[in-house]
């Protein structure tokens, strides 16, 4: 039993649970935003159709596949299906910690998941049902085989690496970082046993890659013929803000940056790094680079084709954490009692700086009540753009949402309209009305906002507009 307790298995499991049950609050406190309904709804569809979704969408389909599985199981509430990524950062969690362990050292483990679990884009993102934490947890492991290869290479660590590193692009093109990453750091320690058993991990992603992408989706990958229009390129600020981030703050990344220097500057001036160094150069490159080198290599590939977005980067904050950790875990025995206090007591002030009820960019939930109410005499609403005619529905009649291909109709049905253009509104036989209704959302973005506004205006010159609720406008017209 005690030997039980003491092991890492238990470790594991502990960290797994406490994790979930710290990531459980305020879990439903905000409804889904439009990224939410959207996964929700296109993993709705027939299993066989799930893949050709990456035939169009900017995302390959895992993620989809999971979540079908998952609301069969549970449902489609807002607490069951935000639990899935609560699960996945709990057992991110988890597994970040048997890395420390395994390839540095208990005091690395322990003080790399103090910071996962302080940080509040970890909490964030562990409340949003997107595949985000899916990708963490698969990156963790997939990392986790490589280094077993590069200290033992074999064959079930490489048919694992592979396997897992297919999941990796399946769930987003982005994580394909982490493969060249693996493919450096293999060239950069080169030996025969090595390359061979990456050539025969990254054989078996192509494979499956081949076997399970369509031509389209293959096609669309290779000549980028998709491109996402609202991500701009970004700036020097953009990457020091995301780094920032994982810190909770620019002071406590600095204050936490400081406190990992200090060891490594007594080492230096004590001439003792090198052994240090020596025993994990491997471990500490490949973490080096699968941080923040994934972060700068993916902010100068966005300068010419744009994919640097913060959360699509999140799995690149454990590495940052695990470096950072394993300075402070190397302070001797002199300066590490008050230099853990510091750092603990910083940690403190990253707790104060989470917002738990994680707030989401537009709430719909609220806003449905109040688009109900301007119903009364049978008051068309109008809902700006056809691309939010999920979340609306979700919110207005589960029973629509659940009607997969049919939700426009039946919105129709109960005189909800999904508009983009003048011409859309122009489809919609108004002039019997006194009043319409119309909600925005990403009008700002929407390049026929202008033209439907001045058409609606004409007919409708009175207008009465509220922004109560978080990223909707709405607006009700009347003669």
């Amino acid at each position: 039993m005690k030997n039980l307790l003491k092991s890492n298995v238990f470790a594991f499991v502990l960290i797994v649970i406490i994790q979930m049950v710290y990531k459980m609050i305020f879990l439903d406190y905000w409804g889904f935003w439009h990224d939410e309904a959207f996964s929700l709804y296109y993993s709705q569809q027939h299993w066989g159709h799930l893949k050709h979704i990456s035939e169009w969408d900017i995302n390959p389909p895992l993620y989809y596949y999971f979540l079908w599985i998952w609301q069969h199981l549970f449902g489609i509430g807002e607490y069951a299906i935000r639990f899935s990524s609560v699960l996945f950062s709990a057992l991110s969690a988890g597994m970040l910690y048997i890395l420390c362990v395994k390839n540095f050292n208990y005091a690395t483990g322990l003080i790399a998941v103090l910071f996962f679990t302080v940080c509040n884009d970890m909490y964030f993102y562990a409340h949003e049902a997107r595949p985000y934490t899916l990708i963490m947890f698969l990156v963790l492991c997939s990392s986790y085989f490589f280094l077993n290869m590069l200290n033992k290479p074999g064959w079930v660590n490489a048919f694992i690496l592979g396997v897992l590193n297919f999941g990796l692009i399946y769930t987003h093109y982005v994580c394909g970082i982490i493969i060249a990453v693996q493919i450096g750091v293999a060239l950069i320690y080169f030996n025969k046993a090595l390359l061979k058993f990456i050539s025969i991990a990254l054989g078996i992603t192509v494979l499956i890659a081949v076997l399970r992408f369509t031509k389209k989706t293959i096609a669309l990958v290779l000549h980028n013929e998709k491109s996402s229009f609202w991500i701009e390129k970004p700036t020097f600020h953009d990457l020091t803000d995301t780094l920032y981030s994982f810190f909770n703050g620019q002071d406590l990344f600095y204050i936490f940056l400081f406190a990992a220097l200090i060891p490594l500057i007594i080492m230096v001036r004590a001439k003792t790094w090198k052994p240090v160094w020596a025993a994990n150069k491997m471990n500490l490159t490949y973490v080096l680079f699968s941080g923040a080198g994934a972060l700068l290599i993916c902010f100068l590939v966005s300068l010419f084709m744009p994919l640097f977005v913060r959360r699509y980067l999140l799995f690149t904050g454990p590495f940052i954490f695990i470096v950072i950790a394993h300075l402070i875990s190397m302070a001797d025995k002199s300066i590490s009692p008050p230099l853990l206090a510091i750092v603990g007591l910083f940690m403190i002030f990253s707790v104060m700086r989470i917002n738990f009820h994680t707030p989401k960019s537009m709430d719909y939930r609220g806003a449905v009540y109040l688009v109900k109410a301007l119903q009364k005499n049978n008051t068309p609403v109008l809902v700006e753009t056809p691309d939010v005619g999920a979340l609306f529905s979700y919110y207005y009649d589960r029973s629509i949402f659940t009607d997969y291909g049919n939700i426009e109709g039946r919105l129709k049905d109960k005189g909800i309209y999904m508009v983009a253009n003048a011409n859309d509104a122009k489809a919609v036989d108004l002039g019997k009305y006194n009043r319409i209704v119309l909600t925005q959302t990403f009008e700002d973005v929407n390049p026929g906002d202008k033209e439907l506004l001045k058409y609606i205006s004409v007919n409708y010159p009175q207008k009465v507009t509220t922004r109560f609720y978080r990223g909707i406008t709405i607006n009700v017209y009347s003669k």
